[in-house]
């Protein structure tokens, strides 16, 4: 069952951003956070339309997919992929690509809707203890979940901590500031939030202490700090979760927030989907074009890169879970049999990994499948690295062997001769991380996670045409953001750009 959240506030919040001095002097019957915030489900809404930035147009709706999936060569992009995106597989792209300036300002206005309810709690009043703390905490999960994305891609950025109030800009802060203040929400996050609960379906989808304790343990890695980010995956891994045993329960509708999953960005068909054509910059939808835009018989503007099919072992099924080729039958009942793909060429797979064939003939564009955004198997390959570069070798490599040993995968473990003689021991420090490489690039992908991992491992100069170190390892700042905001000018923009 899936919890979707409301889109409807949006336009509220960004209204009523501003201080209560201010508030006191507009109209008596407009709502203002003094006369808002005096309920349970008015506090549960205004949380939610932070979460909507996530079905947005610079996310989950339609450009995130794209961005991180081409940038990280998963991706091959056909005839029919626009220009501005085919810049992202070659690194041609510049400070007016419109995907930075989307993902940018979905990214600017969910950290200011979290920063209008983290503000407002002197207005929480006649509300239920544990919805107060359950909300709080998903605001400041939220703040640091943006500004994660924000900081892991551009570097610098502007620290927003309290409600806008006139239109003046703000420069860029350091990094380390925002990291900081992104660990800091996280604990807060951590403190306030409960255990996922599978039985509590209204509140599926929803940050909970996992979700907290997993990014902010994704953050200490980043930073290369490896026995804090250690006890953060440790306490996902003692959590309420578990490897589900088939593969495909982490990508298909009927299976969502099951065992493995600790955070979901959510989509429904259910709910229609009008809007998905006409969301602007800053708009959501309910639905997502990843089905239409990957499928193989819809637009298949992409499909998988040469250099990820060449990874997967020739025996690993999760090939065949991930991708499509000519001759596979799909379908509820296998009804269905591709014999050849839309678009040239079209004897090469294409994906299968969170599109709805297992179900019906054709992909659309009002695709309600969940990306699942952090999954255990995530978590645990996290956790396998910090191990390996703390010297903990046999622990890293066990939990290598974990994700291999889930009944539907069920490959060679490491260590054994087999696996020693497919070009993977691991004996050394470097043999177990090349390990960890490859079992991430095959478990995760399509999953929005290479990318990143690729910028911080410093391996951009070999897996990514054109790449220039020191340019690439950031992105661009928005020329629109630049020319908009007083207190950045061109020379505030990334070095390269």
């Amino acid at each position: 069952m899936k919890k979707i959240f409301s889109t409807i506030l949006i336009g509220l919040f960004a209204i009523h951003a501003c201080d209560k001095d201010n508030l006191s002097l507009s109209n008596p019957n407009e709502l203002t956070p003094d006369t808002y915030f005096t309920s349970d489900a008015q506090l549960t809404a205004s949380v939610n339309a932070i979460y909507t930035n996530l079905q947005s147009r610079g996310y989950y709706a339609r450009r995130y997919f794209f961005t991180n999936d081409l940038m990280s060569q998963e991706c091959f992009g056909l005839g029919s992929l626009a220009a501005d995106l085919r810049q992202y597989i070659d690194h041609s792209f510049d400070p007016s690509n419109p995907g930075f300036q989307f993902f940018w300002e979905n990214s600017f206005q969910g950290i200011a809707q979290a920063n209008f309810v983290i503000n407002n709690q002197e207005n929480f009043e006649n509300m239920t203890e544990a919805v107060v703390n359950k909300r709080l905490g998903e605001a400041h999960y939220l703040r640091a979940h943006y500004y994660f994305e924000l900081v892991s891609r551009f570097g610098d950025v502007p620290l927003l901590v309290e409600i806008v109030t006139s239109p003046e800009g703000l420069p860029r802060t350091a990094s380390e500031e925002i990291y900081q203040f992104i660990l800091s929400d996280l604990t807060e996050a951590i403190r306030l939030l409960p255990e996922k609960d599978v039985a509590d379906a209204a509140n599926l989808g929803r940050a909970t202490r996992g979700t907290a304790q997993a990014l902010k343990g994704m953050v200490h890695l980043f930073r290369e700090e490896y026995t804090e980010a250690s006890t953060e995956f440790q306490n996902v891994i003692n959590g309420p979760y578990s490897l589900v045993d088939d593969f495909n329960d982490n990508f298909e509708e009927e299976s969502e927030h099951n065992d493995e999953s600790i955070f979901e960005i959510q989509f429904n068909s259910a709910w229609g989907g009008s809007g998905a054509w006409s969301i602007n910059g800053t708009g959501v939808a309910e639905v997502t074009f990843r089905g239409q835009e990957y499928g193989f018989s819809a637009w298949r503007n992409v499909i998988p890169s040469q250099e990820l099919l060449e990874e997967f072992e020739s025996d690993d099924p999760r090939l065949g879970y991930t991708f499509y080729a000519p001759g596979d039958t799909y379908g509820s009942n296998n009804e269905f049999t591709v014999e050849a793909f839309v678009t040239i060429p079209d004897d090469l797979p294409s994906w299968r990994k969170y599109q709805r064939y297992y179900k019906q003939e054709n992909e659309d564009t009002n695709s309600g499948v969940n990306f699942r955004f952090m999954r255990l198997a995530n978590v645990i390959l996290m956790q396998a690295e910090a191990l390996a570069m703390s010297n903990n070798l046999p622990g890293a490599v066990d939990l290598l062997n974990q994700i291999r040993s889930r009944p539907s995968v069920n490959m060679p473990l490491y260590g054994t001769a087999e696996m020693d003689s497919r070009g993977y021991p691991v004996s050394t420090q470097e043999q177990v991380i090349n390990a960890i490489r490859h079992e991430k690039m095959v478990e995760l992908a399509g999953e929005q996670v290479r990318y990143r991992d690729i910028i911080r491992w410093g391996m951009g100069p070999d897996v990514i045409p054109n790449f220039q170190t020191g340019k690439h390892e950031l992105w661009p700042i928005p020329q629109t953001e630049i020319d908009a905001n007083p207190e950045m000018t061109n020379n505030d923009q990334n070095p390269g750009y």
